[in-house]
């Protein structure tokens, strides 16, 4: 099986990643610092079970910009069939 890429060039764009995750990262934090200086009021109201699904949703962000990423670049596996 062979693996090829229709647009190899592209695959420079993975240099992307490394930034997304750091800004996620930051993104996740600056929610967390905010929510903590509204207070208890704010707290009675957003509960702990959110911060798993911010979690999740930004890792499914960062993993649909890797495989868009990727989808950009082409790839193309299978098997060439040449006559003799």
């Amino acid at each position: 099986m062979n693996i090829d890429w229709g647009n190899p060039d592209a695959l420079y764009l993975l240099w992307v990643l490394p930034i997304a995750a750091v800004l996620l990262g930051l993104a996740l934090r600056a929610r967390g610092r905010a929510l903590d200086l509204l207070g208890p009021l704010v707290a009675r109201r957003v509960s702990a079970n959110t911060i798993p699904i911010h979690r999740g949703r930004a890792m499914l962000r960062f993993g649909a910009l890797a495989v868009i990423l990727v989808a950009i670049a082409q790839p193309r596996w299978g098997f060439r069939w040449q006559e003799r």
